[in-house]
């Protein structure tokens, strides 16, 4: 579940070069930061997993914190979430 998380992530940010710029200032919690430059900047530092050479994801979420992530993510790739032509999953 969390490796596929990851990759849809991943391909995102391959098939658009903005996409991971656009999408990290909406990924700032209260507590959490799940995407960064830097590793040290997430809660669960020790989970970051390196997406591209300049930014780092935190994968470690619930299921259903996932799909809450992947959903922002389809928004600002403008991809339906869910939809017969946008992202399906299940976790």
């Amino acid at each position: 579940m969390t490796n596929a998380y990851v990759k849809i992530i991943e391909i995102l940010a391959d098939k658009d070069k903005d996409f991971i710029a656009r999408l990290a200032p909406k990924t700032k919690g209260k507590k959490r930061q799940w995407l960064s430059r830097n590793p040290e900047d997430m809660v669960n530092s020790k989970w970051a997993r390196k997406i591209s050479p300049e930014w780092w994801l935190d994968p470690h979420s619930s299921s259903e914190g996932k799909i809450k992530r992947l959903k922002l993510a389809c928004e600002v790739a403008e991809i339906p979430f869910g939809k017969p032509r946008g992202l399906k999953i299940v976790f």
